[in-house]
Protein backbone atom coordinates (compact mmCIF):
# COMPACT_ATOMS: atom_id res chain seq x y z
CA UNK A 1 0.00 0.00 0.00
CA UNK A 2 1.58 3.41 -1.17
CA UNK A 3 0.60 6.81 0.72
CA UNK A 4 2.80 8.91 -0.37
CA UNK A 5 0.54 12.30 1.44
CA UNK A 6 0.79 10.91 4.45
CA UNK A 7 3.75 10.69 6.96
CA UNK A 8 4.61 6.78 6.34
CA UNK A 9 4.83 5.21 3.21
CA UNK A 10 4.77 1.77 2.57
CA UNK A 11 5.81 -0.12 -0.49
CA UNK A 12 6.51 -3.70 -1.31
CA UNK A 13 9.18 -4.33 1.78
CA UNK A 14 10.11 -0.71 2.70
CA UNK A 15 8.47 1.63 5.50
CA UNK A 16 9.42 5.04 5.50
CA UNK A 17 8.71 6.94 8.57
CA UNK A 18 9.58 10.71 9.44
CA UNK A 19 9.10 12.14 12.70
CA UNK A 20 10.40 14.31 15.42
CA UNK A 21 11.73 12.54 18.43
CA UNK A 22 10.12 14.27 21.55
CA UNK A 23 11.40 13.78 25.11
CA UNK A 24 8.22 11.50 25.89
CA UNK A 25 9.76 9.14 23.35
CA UNK A 26 12.85 9.47 25.44
CA UNK A 27 10.84 9.27 28.89
CA UNK A 28 9.07 6.27 27.85
CA UNK A 29 11.99 4.34 25.93
CA UNK A 30 14.13 4.67 29.27
CA UNK A 31 11.55 3.40 31.62
CA UNK A 32 11.00 0.34 28.96
CA UNK A 33 14.86 -0.16 29.75
CA UNK A 34 13.77 -1.56 33.53
CA UNK A 35 16.59 -0.46 34.82
CA UNK A 36 17.29 -1.06 38.90
CA UNK A 37 15.07 1.32 40.83
CA UNK A 38 17.50 4.19 43.20
CA UNK A 39 15.84 2.82 46.27
CA UNK A 40 17.28 -0.36 45.29
CA UNK A 41 20.69 2.04 45.57
CA UNK A 42 19.98 3.72 48.19
CA UNK A 43 18.81 1.19 50.60
CA UNK A 44 22.31 -0.53 49.65
CA UNK A 45 24.11 2.41 50.66
CA UNK A 46 22.17 3.15 54.09
CA UNK A 47 23.08 -0.60 54.96
CA UNK A 48 26.80 -0.26 54.31
CA UNK A 49 26.47 3.28 56.14
CA UNK A 50 24.79 1.46 58.96
CA UNK A 51 27.02 -1.73 59.50
CA UNK A 52 29.94 0.98 59.18
CA UNK A 53 28.25 3.20 62.35
CA UNK A 54 27.65 0.30 64.10
CA UNK A 55 31.43 -1.32 64.21
CA UNK A 56 33.03 2.36 64.39
CA UNK A 57 30.97 3.75 67.19
CA UNK A 58 30.36 2.62 70.71
CA UNK A 59 26.36 3.43 70.43
CA UNK A 60 24.96 3.26 74.37
CA UNK A 61 21.43 4.60 74.19
CA UNK A 62 19.33 4.02 71.75
CA UNK A 63 18.56 7.79 71.54
CA UNK A 64 22.27 7.68 69.09
CA UNK A 65 21.18 4.73 66.74
CA UNK A 66 17.67 6.63 66.22
CA UNK A 67 19.44 10.00 65.17
CA UNK A 68 21.96 7.45 62.80
CA UNK A 69 19.06 5.96 61.55
CA UNK A 70 17.54 9.27 60.46
CA UNK A 71 20.60 10.75 59.07
CA UNK A 72 20.72 7.37 57.20
CA UNK A 73 17.12 8.17 55.65
CA UNK A 74 17.56 11.57 54.90
CA UNK A 75 20.60 10.63 52.98
CA UNK A 76 19.06 7.82 51.47
CA UNK A 77 16.20 10.59 50.32
CA UNK A 78 18.50 12.64 48.82
CA UNK A 79 20.48 10.58 46.97
CA UNK A 80 17.38 9.20 45.12
CA UNK A 81 16.02 12.68 44.46
CA UNK A 82 19.52 13.61 43.05
CA UNK A 83 18.72 10.62 40.70
CA UNK A 84 15.40 11.27 39.35
CA UNK A 85 16.57 15.12 39.08
CA UNK A 86 19.21 13.47 36.72
CA UNK A 87 17.64 10.85 34.73
CA UNK A 88 15.01 14.37 33.79
CA UNK A 89 17.68 16.38 33.00
CA UNK A 90 19.74 13.39 30.79
CA UNK A 91 15.69 13.30 28.92
CA UNK A 92 15.64 16.57 28.18
CA UNK A 93 19.19 17.27 26.74
CA UNK A 94 18.70 14.39 24.71
CA UNK A 95 15.14 15.76 23.05
CA UNK A 96 17.08 18.92 22.71
CA UNK A 97 19.88 17.49 20.92
CA UNK A 98 16.88 15.37 18.67
CA UNK A 99 15.19 18.57 18.16
CA UNK A 100 18.63 20.41 16.86
CA UNK A 101 18.92 17.64 14.20
CA UNK A 102 15.76 18.54 12.43
CA UNK A 103 13.17 15.73 11.43
CA UNK A 104 14.18 12.23 11.46
CA UNK A 105 13.58 10.21 8.17
CA UNK A 106 13.70 6.58 8.78
CA UNK A 107 13.73 4.13 5.85
CA UNK A 108 13.23 0.30 6.91
CA UNK A 109 13.49 -2.31 4.46
CA UNK A 110 15.27 -5.88 3.61
CA UNK A 111 18.82 -4.52 4.39
CA UNK A 112 18.33 -2.81 8.06
CA UNK A 113 17.28 1.33 8.79
CA UNK A 114 18.56 3.56 6.61
CA UNK A 115 18.44 7.17 8.75
CA UNK A 116 18.51 10.32 7.67
CA UNK A 117 18.69 13.91 9.30
CA UNK A 118 19.55 18.02 8.67
CA UNK A 119 23.53 16.83 9.19
CA UNK A 120 23.46 13.68 7.57
CA UNK A 121 22.58 10.18 6.52
CA UNK A 122 23.87 6.48 7.46
CA UNK A 123 22.77 2.65 7.72
CA UNK A 124 22.38 0.54 10.20
CA UNK A 125 22.12 -3.59 9.26
CA UNK A 126 19.13 -5.78 10.81
CA UNK A 127 22.52 -7.58 12.41
CA UNK A 128 23.29 -4.80 14.24
CA UNK A 129 20.12 -5.00 16.56
CA UNK A 130 19.41 -8.36 18.92
CA UNK A 131 15.70 -8.12 19.22
CA UNK A 132 13.29 -5.84 19.25
CA UNK A 133 10.56 -4.82 22.18
CA UNK A 134 7.27 -2.87 22.28
CA UNK A 135 5.96 -0.38 24.30
CA UNK A 136 2.53 1.24 24.26
CA UNK A 137 3.83 4.16 21.46
CA UNK A 138 7.19 2.57 20.90
CA UNK A 139 9.01 -0.20 18.75
CA UNK A 140 12.25 -0.47 20.43
CA UNK A 141 15.23 -2.15 18.44
CA UNK A 142 17.71 -3.47 21.14
CA UNK A 143 21.56 -2.20 20.11
CA UNK A 144 23.31 -4.16 22.72
CA UNK A 145 22.93 -6.93 25.44
CA UNK A 146 22.10 -4.51 27.58
CA UNK A 147 18.27 -3.27 27.11
CA UNK A 148 19.41 0.78 27.71
CA UNK A 149 21.14 0.72 24.08
CA UNK A 150 17.87 0.80 22.12
CA UNK A 151 16.50 2.34 18.39
CA UNK A 152 12.95 4.04 19.06
CA UNK A 153 11.16 4.07 16.65
CA UNK A 154 7.50 6.31 17.22
CA UNK A 155 4.27 3.94 16.39
CA UNK A 156 2.46 7.68 15.62
CA UNK A 157 4.83 7.63 12.20
CA UNK A 158 2.61 4.84 10.96
CA UNK A 159 0.05 6.31 8.73
CA UNK A 160 -3.26 6.74 10.18
CA UNK A 161 -5.32 4.58 7.87
CA UNK A 162 -2.89 1.99 8.11
CA UNK A 163 -3.24 -1.13 10.67
CA UNK A 164 -1.86 -0.24 13.59
CA UNK A 165 0.91 -2.69 14.07
CA UNK A 166 2.05 -1.80 10.57
CA UNK A 167 5.37 -0.95 12.51
CA UNK A 168 5.65 -3.93 14.50
CA UNK A 169 4.51 -6.59 11.87
CA UNK A 170 7.80 -5.20 9.64
CA UNK A 171 10.34 -5.40 12.75
CA UNK A 172 8.89 -8.46 13.47
CA UNK A 173 9.69 -10.08 10.37
CA UNK A 174 13.46 -9.17 10.51
CA UNK A 175 14.26 -9.97 14.18
CA UNK A 176 13.43 -11.39 16.90
CA UNK A 177 11.21 -10.66 20.41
Amino acid sequence: MDHPESPAAVEQDVLTLEFMPTAADFREARDAAGQRTPWTYSLTLLLILGVAVAELLPLEDWYDAAVLAGIGVVASGVSYLAWRGLRHLLVWRRARHARSHGELVVRLDAEGLHVKDAFGEGQIPWTSFLRYAETAHLVLLVLGDRKQHVFALPRRAVVADADEDTLSAFVARHLPE
